[in-house]
């Protein structure tokens, strides 16, 4: 029995030495898929359709919020290493997918979350204020037909932004398992798939990751 429990604080102290030196701790839960023609395989083993995925009227929207943060940075805080190790899994999630743009807040945090799908699908990350989130959704919205793209934000605003990407559409998430209030602090395994054609016309899917 000692020796075990000396093996297990011995393995312990290994990935913690290991999370120190590289700033990151693997990922290591099980991942949703998402295919070529859209269909999603999550974590339970459930499979759901992405709306209009082949549909050249369709704006196809991957929504996250940042990933862990370090707690002690304040308002400007970055990824902790556990973040990082799931910001590092996203694109294996998106590989699939092609995305036309990436946008991100401007905060450590939320730039370091989109940065793996970045540089996975060579793009840059393009910034955006998420206090004027009418804004890019109207631009979005007007470019993005047949589109698909990544947004990084906030707890405090990613849920909102599903919300108004979707026009308030006709098939909205309700119940815990697909909130559309603030995230709790403690939250950061939601991927919202939002597939919007037009007004009225709109879909939200929420998986974990």
């Amino acid at each position: 029995m000692k020796k075990y429990l000396f093996s297990l604080l011995l393995l312990g102290a290994i990935s913690l030495l290991n999370a120190q030196n590289t700033g990151i701790v693997a990922y290591e839960k099980p991942l949703p898929s998402i295919n070529k023609k859209g269909v999603v395989k999550t974590t339970d083993g459930k499979t759901l359709k992405i709306e209009g995925f082949n549909d050249a009227e369709t704006a196809i929207f991957f929504l996250v919020r940042h990933a862990e943060k370090d707690t002690a940075g304040g308002s400007n805080a970055d990824l902790n290493a556990i973040g990082r190790g799931r910001a590092a899994v996203l694109p294996k999630i998106l590989k699939k997918i092609k995305i036309s743009g990436i946008y991100s807040t401007d905060k450590p945090r939320t730039r370091n979350t989109a940065a793996p799908v970045a540089k996975a699908k060579g793009l840059s990350v393009e910034i955006y204020d998420a206090k004027q989130q009418a804004e890019l959704v109207k631009n979005l919205l007007e470019k993005g037909k047949g589109k698909r793209y990544f947004i990084v934000g906030h707890s405090n605003t990613i849920p909102q932004l599903a919300v108004q990407l979707s026009l308030r559409g006709t098939k909205q998430p309700a119940g815990n398992e697909k909130p559309m209030a603030d995230l709790p602090d403690f939250e950061y395994s939601f991927l919202y798939i939002v597939s919007v054609k037009k007004m009225g016309e709109a879909t939200v899917e929420v998986i974990r990751f």
